[in-house]
């Protein structure tokens, strides 16, 4: 009668610590990979948000920005407002569609919250409500950039640790030329400084 070969203890063991190597490699490489996808999903969400506003800003008339120069966004074209809240409690948008303002790295809940900002919604505070003029200020520095001006960015890829560790993270990037972009930028001085002089 033929003996049938059997698995011995050491060749188990060895099996066993080759499955616990591989996979304590696979998840460490995991969230790399997750965050990796996460950007190449945004890079995609700004490039169609800037197709829909180049053809907003084409449908009403929209000027070209030129350095030096403030600009309402009814001049160059941008809509006054990015969501408009339903009375079911969604929202609707003028510029793409609501998903595409959705980042898949954002902890924000809700589909009716900015998961991008948006330099040109976020300042329409009446004077009484505005004392200090802040909105005014921001967004009259925000436009005096001219092209360069970013109208969307995205931030959500780097935690607050990371930041306060790193003191850069990466951010994406479209501006008002509808270029998107992604390098590091400093996280520790004013807006300006932040999003327009990276490392």
């Amino acid at each position: 009668m033929r003996a049938v070969r059997a698995f011995t203890l050491v060749e188990m063991l060895v099996v066993i610590v080759i499955i616990a190597l591989l996979s304590g490699i696979v998840l460490a490489v995991l969230p790399a990979v997750r965050k990796r996808s996460y950007e190449a999903v945004c890079l995609s969400h700004l490039r169609q948000l800037g197709q829909a506003f180049a053809m907003y800003k084409q449908d009403w008339g929209g000027i070209e920005a030129e350095k030096g120069r403030y600009y309402e966004p009814w001049q160059l074209g941008l809509p006054p407002r990015v969501f408009i809240p339903l009375s079911n409690g969604d929202c609707d948008t003028p510029i793409g569609t609501v998903d595409l303002w959705q980042c898949p790295a954002s902890d924000l809940e809700g589909r009716c919250g900015f998961k991008y900002g948006a330099n040109f919604p976020s300042c329409f505070k009446p004077p009484e409500q505005d004392p200090l003029e802040t909105c005014r200020l921001w967004k009259e520095a925000v436009y005096r950039l001219g092209q360069e001006a970013w109208l969307v960015e995205d931030a959500n890829h780097c935690t607050e640790a990371q930041r306060l560790r790193q003191g850069h993270c990466p951010v994406i990037l479209l501006n008002l030329n509808f270029e998107v972009r992604r390098f590091p930028v400093r996280w520790d001085a004013s807006f300006k400084e932040i999003f327009w002089q990276p490392h």
